[in-house]
């Protein structure tokens, strides 16, 4: 049997080595991501150039449409304004105070023995400008809208005769007034009707001298309402 001799064994073992080479195919791999982060880099690039093409592109469109949005803005807020002008006064039409109710609940609530002589109503506004109160912060100045306001004050004076004050008829009165559904809904417990100073000195009746009566003024306020511009 012929005995066979390879004299490139130890060449071709050294060759295999090298093509094993660990440091050699790191290079290969780290050649490869160097090459993918590159390519990666190129795109952020190109993406960033084709933002930078859109947001100039889009600058340019706000350039001429801003002076539109100014003035857009300018009448919104001019209605926003006008609305709450509208608001205002639809609100001071329907909560408005009426006087009629207060006649109409007047004349359901007589009184034998007692005269009614005048009714006195005294309606007024207390009125407060709004202001503009600016406070530092951190982020510059801030200025917050102080809105203007007015409160109604509303006061009703009774001018009566009582002509049974032997009973203290005035007070049944008052506990008549106090009772009827009008003026229970819009006067609180605190505000019924009250004696306005003192009664008067018992005086003869011009058209009957044989009866006297005495004089006396009951007095009440109703809530006061506080409106917002």
């Amino acid at each position: 049997m012929p005995i066979r001799i390879n004299l490139l064994a130890e060449a071709q073992a050294a060759e295999e080595l090298r093509r094993r080479d660990p440091v050699k195919r790191a290079v290969w791999i780290g050649g490869f991501l160097i090459f993918v982060t590159l390519l990666w880099i190129g795109k952020l690039e190109v993406d960033i150039w084709r933002e930078g093409i859109s947001r100039s592109r889009l600058e340019r469109e706000w350039a001429k449409q801003e002076p539109k949005y100014k003035v857009l803005l300018g009448m919104q807020e001019k209605t926003a304004k006008l609305n709450s002008m509208v608001n205002s006064l639809d609100r001071y039409s329907t909560n408005r105070f009426l006087w009629a109710n207060v006649f109409n609940a007047l004349q359901h609530s007589l009184v034998e023995n007692i005269q009614l002589t005048r009714v006195r109503g005294e309606h007024s506004y207390d009125l407060f400008n709004g202001e503009s109160i600016t406070n530092q912060t951190p982020n510059g100045p801030s200025v917050m809208r102080k809105p203007a306001t007015s409160t109604e004050k509303i006061r009703l004076v009774l001018d009566a005769r009582d002509f049974d004050n032997q009973n203290q008829n005035w007070t049944r009165y008052k506990e008549t007034l106090a009772k009827y559904d009008f003026f229970k809904r819009h006067l609180t417990s605190k505000e019924t009707f009250v004696l306005d100073g003192t009664q008067g000195a018992p005086m003869r009746d011009p058209l009957d001298p044989i009866h006297e009566y005495v004089s006396f003024s009951l007095v009440t306020r109703f809530p006061e309402v506080k409106r917002y511009e």
